[in-house]
């Protein structure tokens, strides 16, 4: 069973999570259910409790990450989350980072809304996938040319992701109504 939201808010506080990623996860929470309200509106069987959990708490390793580059984000988290015995949003932590979006490799519809999620909000104010690849190129694309071709390589598949769970949704690509 899922924690509560509080129950997450008091790990996130447990981890250290800065202010900023707080809030940048409370927003990804808010898209998260707002597009898993409508896909259940729509007949799609989702676990709203989880998928709270899994957005509020997609970011949980994000301070550990920062100070120790040689970490993986997300990787870490799932392990965070493992010890904390929570598994199921463990899997769905780790399949938020960049490369579970080639070959659609998410294991649940949960997954795939927490990582679309993730990409439609840049630190704590909603945008569009185009603002959020600049952003992602301009600030990771530094570290390499590889890294800048992982991330424009891709946006078109987190772009084939968004029609897919808008069209299951009934989502407009502005988030209208959130």
């Amino acid at each position: 069973m899922a924690p509560t939201r509080e129950q997450c808010i008091e790990l996130l506080k447990k981890y250290s999570m800065p202010e900023n990623i707080m809030q940048h996860s409370l927003k990804v929470t808010k898209v998260a259910l707002f597009i898993g309200k409508k896909l259940r509106e729509k007949g799609e069987e989702i676990d709203l409790n989880l998928l709270e959990c899994a957005a509020l708490l997609h970011d949980i390793d994000k301070k550990i990450c920062l100070e120790d580059v040689a970490l993986v984000h997300g990787a870490e988290g799932a392990k965070i989350l493992e010890k904390e015995g929570l598994s199921k949003i463990a899997q769905i932590v780790r399949e938020h980072r960049l490369g579970f979006v080639r070959g659609n490799r998410f294991s649940s519809l949960e997954s795939k809304v927490v990582y679309y999620s993730d990409k439609r909000v840049n630190h704590e104010k909603i945008v569009s996938l185009d603002e959020r690849f600049e952003y992602l190129i301009e600030r990771y694309g530094v570290k390499g040319p590889d890294v800048k071709k992982r991330i424009i390589n891709a946006k078109p598949l987190v772009e084939a992701l968004e029609k897919e769970l808008l069209e299951k949704s009934g989502a407009d690509p502005k988030l209208e109504g959130l």
